[in-house]
């Protein structure tokens, strides 16, 4: 399988418990997903699966102090993901897999950015991060076939906070 890009947005809220640690709670709509290779009767296709979740992490920031207006930090922390659809395309056919899919995907993720802060107080930020999936999110059912397919996502995020 390779990685399908896709895009990611929300709202977050940061809130300094002191000057260095803070938690930084998100609500964010994600696309994820993966192409490979599929063979049917002895044909090999090209398949796409999309998949679209809310996510809600909740992050634990550690601010690097530092002298100026550039503001790094690290982060890590749980994500809750919260299926809300799921198509595997091949070729110009697209199928609604839901069905087949967990609702839910537990992950954990990792990053780092760079905010500069502004004189009006407000954040415009540059961020790198990694989430892996800690849960399947294949829906076997009762079915004794056990298939453990789980995201990984790389995401570039460029955010805007304000002061309140």
């Amino acid at each position: 399988t390779t990685m399908k890009m896709g895009g990611v947005g929300g709202v977050f809220m940061c809130y300094n418990i002191t000057e260095i640690f803070a938690i930084q709670p998100e609500v964010l709509f994600s696309m994820k997903g993966a192409k490979y290779d599929i063979t049917i009767l002895d044909e090999t296709y090209e398949a796409t699966m999309k998949l679209n979740y809310i996510e809600i992490p909740v992050l634990f920031k550690v601010n690097l102090p530092t002298e100026g207006k550039m503001k790094p930090s690290l982060y890590a922390g749980p994500a809750l993901g919260i299926l809300m659809s799921a198509n595997a395309e091949v070729e110009d056919v697209s199928e609604d897999i839901k069905d087949d899919m967990k609702g839910t995907d537990i992950g954990l993720l990792a990053g780092a950015g760079i905010g500069y802060q502004m004189e009006n107080g407000s954040l415009l930020s540059f961020e790198v991060r990694y989430e892996v999936g800690m849960t399947s999110i294949a829906d076997t059912g009762d079915s004794d076939v056990d298939v453990d397919v789980k995201n990984s996502v790389i995401s570039v995020m460029v955010g805007y906070g304000f002061a309140f």
